[in-house]
């Protein structure tokens, strides 16, 4: 009974009750004076004074400028936040994209890539090829054999570049020879390699045709043989080059985090000239087609003049002639009158 009659007599207790010392329940008691909300209208000395605060100029209201400003703040701002929307937008596309650079990964691709090719290209030199009499059916009697030509240069060619471009890119990976490292995949396998194979299946090709209309009994088996060196030629390579090109970003990536400042320095100058000559070209082109469309609107103009020369010409003709038969028909008249 006593727990119950303390819950209902605090229900019945305010906040000053409880705290006391509340800056609320210090403050002194509410002041009841009514507050006169009447409206108070300034006097009017003059009566010039408030027709011109009334009316300006030709009867127009005044222009609320306040508004205005507000209008115009809020246009503003949310300029600057369409703005800023598009500026987060923007860094959070470019952020996500490298986010989903998987460097290391990248590094590993290129390194086991080359490794593969080396293996493969090894192998296929000194060891699957390299018996005896291996290439004696893929030729036509008595004729080069383009066969062995083909696998030989591309073999050869992929072994050395790819060689040394799995020595490179295993330094690389420990801090050395990076600027080799990217000459060595730049120039020798994004650009080597891809000669090596258009002229090996070319030269398979050859090895086709030369069986093609032959009667000799290796005919068939050469034409087999460069068929199978062809569909070889772009398998491996059409792999190779997926894995390499899918994996290019992580890999120049982690190739420019590992060069030295100089080298950094270097290769951003080169590129600030190669585009500046590309600049320079696109200006030249641009100049050149303005002074030929400058030339053909001389030209029209030119043209354009002489017409309306030649029609000035034969408009004072015509008018020579028609003032001469005038005169002729004045002198008639007069001669009828005498």
């Amino acid at each position: 009974g006593g727990f119950i009659f303390i819950i209902y007599n605090t229900s019945k207790m305010s906040l000053c009750d409880i705290f006391p010392d509340d800056p609320s329940c210090t403050a002194g008691p509410p002041d009841d004076t009514p507050v006169d909300d009447t409206p108070t209208k300034d006097p009017v000395t003059d009566g010039d004074e408030g027709e011109d605060d009334v009316e300006d100029g030709d009867g127009e209201e005044p222009v609320d400028e306040e508004g205005e400003e507000g209008e115009g703040d809020a246009e503003a701002e949310g300029k600057m936040e369409s703005k800023a929307s598009y500026e987060y937008t923007k860094e959070f596309f470019h952020l996500q994209h490298f986010s989903h650079l998987h460097i290391f990964e990248a590094q590993l691709s290129y390194l086991i890539g080359a490794a593969a090719v080396t293996s493969w290209t090894a192998l296929q030199l000194f060891r699957y090829t390299a018996r005896k009499d291996f290439w004696k059916k893929t030729k036509v009697t008595g004729k080069t054999n383009y066969n062995e030509l083909a696998d030989m240069v591309l073999n050869y060619g992929a072994l050395v570049i790819m060689g040394a471009a799995d020595r490179d890119q295993a330094a690389s990976m420990m801090g050395a020879l990076i600027p080799i490292n990217l000459m060595v995949w730049q120039y020798g396998v994004f650009r080597g390699v891809p000669l090596l194979h258009i002229t090996a299946y070319l030269i398979s090709m050859l090895a086709y045709d030369q069986g093609y209309d032959s009667l000799d009994a290796n005919a068939g088996y050469t034409q087999t043989a460069a068929k199978a060196g062809q569909r070889s030629n772009i398998s491996n390579g059409a792999f190779l080059f997926m894995l390499l090109l899918h994996n290019l970003e992580g890999f120049k990536a982690a190739q420019w985090i590992g060069l030295d400042d100089e080298s950094k320095v270097t290769i951003l100058d080169d590129l600030a000239e190669e585009l500046k000559a590309i600049e320079e070209e696109k200006d030249a082109e641009f100049a050149a087609k303005m002074g030929e469309v400058s030339e053909e609107a001389k030209e029209d103009e030119e043209g354009e003049e002489g017409e309306e020369g030649e029609d000035a010409e034969e408009g004072e003709d015509a008018e020579e002639g028609e003032e001469g038969e005038d005169a002729e028909e004045g002198d008639e008249d007069a001669e009828e009158d005498q």
